[in-house]
């Protein structure tokens, strides 16, 4: 079931994420053929000592193999390396469940917190195929 159609990401909005000095965007690039495998933005809450992770993807063609357990991993390590953060939160839309039963599965929990789902901001760049979305706060406390 598809939830947005569309780029999920365009030039302007990658240009003014990489100007964002409390944000990094990880990549992680095929020893095979040098083509991007997946990526998660990493931004740094210092008021609150936490990790927010953010458009966490990866490729259709490296689903299944374990890299995006390895990617989500490496990001919350080096969020400890660099900030000492405590926890971990990221937000997933409501319906999608698996997506929530994947990270639940890499120690995260739902917080009770819910976040309106950005509709106007996403006009012109990706349409939303569903009216009733809304997003959930997940958190993990990380060592």
């Amino acid at each position: 079931m598809h939830l947005l159609s569309g780029p999920r990401m365009d030039e302007k909005r990658y240009i003014a994420l990489m100007a964002d000095e409390t944000r990094s965007l990880l990549l992680f690039i095929s020893d095979d053929d040098g083509t991007l495998s997946a990526c998660v933005c990493v931004e740094h809450k210092a008021s609150t000592n936490q990790v927010y992770l953010g458009m966490l993807s990866v490729s259709p063609k490296q689903q299944g193999t374990g890299i995006g357990r390895f990617v989500l991993q490496t990001a919350e390590e080096q969020a400890v390396a660099l900030w000492g953060v405590k926890s971990a939160i990221m937000n997933v839309i409501n319906k999608r469940d698996e997506l929530i039963a994947y990270y639940e599965r890499r120690g995260y929990v739902k917080s009770g917190d819910t976040e309106p789902f950005p509709y106007e901001q996403l006009r012109g760049i990706e349409d939303a195929l569903c009216e009733d979305m809304f997003f959930v706060r997940l958190v993990k406390p990380l060592k």
